[in-house]
């Protein structure tokens, strides 16, 4: 399994696991062995390459927390590379430029659509989430492109594939 650890602040890698052997990684390519211990207080500690410097994990409010022995502590994420990129892509279709008028929303990823959140003809505003879509096992709001009037172009249940139009946002209602 491929997988893409976050830390808070930027750091990013990508870690490789055999199923077969999981104390033996691969960390952007460069094989490490790690071994992890559980505590009792829910800590878990790692240690990389045999080496005694120790890196504490533990979920604090519902976030991963990672502490180093300098005593730095940030959050963290770790997800399935996979999952990674749709995310980044999904992030990314919110950055795109700001939409005035007609608009078309399409599917960022192949899935199904679960809920409507906006009624058909209501006036939607830009960054509003308008559907629910389900994709690799995540629930996702997807949101308006543009501000105007929503016609969806789907429903609940259908599955859509990537750049499936959703829906059209126009500056007027249509009949």
């Amino acid at each position: 399994m491929i997988y893409v650890v976050e830390l808070e602040g930027g750091e990013r890698w990508e870690v490789s696991i055999d199923s077969d052997q999981p104390a033996q990684v691969q960390v952007e390519g460069e094989p490490r062995s790690v071994d992890i211990e559980s505590r009792a207080d829910g800590t878990m500690i790692a240690r990389v390459d045999g080496r005694p410097q120790v890196i504490r994990i533990k979920y604090e409010d519902g976030s991963l927390v990672v502490e180093t022995p300098d005593g730095r502590r940030r959050k963290a994420r770790v997800e399935k590379a996979s999952a990674n990129a749709w995310r980044k892509q999904v992030e990314e279709q919110g950055k795109a430029a700001r939409v005035e008028g007609p608009a078309e929303l399409k599917a960022p990823i192949a899935g199904s659509i679960v809920e409507l959140l906006v009624p058909q003809g209501a006036r939607v505003v830009r960054g509003q989430p308008v559907l629910k879509l389900e994709a690799m096992k995540m629930l996702n709001s997807i949101a308006s492109p543009g501000t105007g009037v929503i016609r969806f172009e789907v429903q609940p249940g259908q599955t859509v594939l990537t750049g499936t139009p959703l829906a059209h946002i126009g500056a007027e209602e249509s009949p």
